[in-house]
């Protein structure tokens, strides 16, 4: 069975449950760090030398870093949907994962896991914040729709 490692309080946790979930992976989670610690335990150091989560293991396979996770899960556990055998197809996914990180913050993540709170809109930095993130939202669920409608779709944008 899956083990995942981490607090729910992680935003790089919440990105590798989210994609359990969606994958609807039988899994244990397993409370690790902020307030209760672990991380620092010979058995977890074993597991991530960098003491840090999350960190899940899948039979034999340990691994660590969630990009790392996401894109492990993927191609074990979701082909099709969330991985490609195309590495061109690939590469998109992984450009939008590796570019909404910054604008996804512990603020706004709700917002990337399809809720509707958008950033706070207090001063001219988080209404500028708040313009680029719905910007950017914009453009990724156009991208999902996209890619919803098939490969020719790429074509006409």
């Amino acid at each position: 069975m899956l083990k995942v490692w981490g607090r729910r309080s992680s935003f790089n946790v919440q990105k590798v449950m989210w994609l359990v979930g969606e994958l609807e992976l039988v899994h244990e989670h397993i409370d690790a760090g902020g307030k209760f610690g672990g991380l620092d335990a010979p058995a977890f150091l074993a597991m991530n030398p960098h003491g840090r989560v999350p960190v899940i293991a899948d039979g034999d396979a340990t691994v660590w870093e969630s990009h790392a996770i996401l894109r492990y899960l993927a191609a074990r556990h979701g082909a099709g949907p969330f991985w490609s055998d195309d590495p061109v197809a690939r590469a998109r996914v992984d450009g939008w994962m590796i570019g909404r990180k910054p604008r996804c913050s512990r603020i706004s993540w709700s917002a990337c896991s399809g809720d509707s709170i958008e950033p706070p809109k207090t001063n001219e930095t988080g209404k500028r914040s708040a313009h680029r993130w719905r910007a950017s939202s914009g453009i990724l669920k156009n991208w999902i729709d996209c890619s919803r409608a098939g490969p020719f779709c790429w074509e006409r944008r």
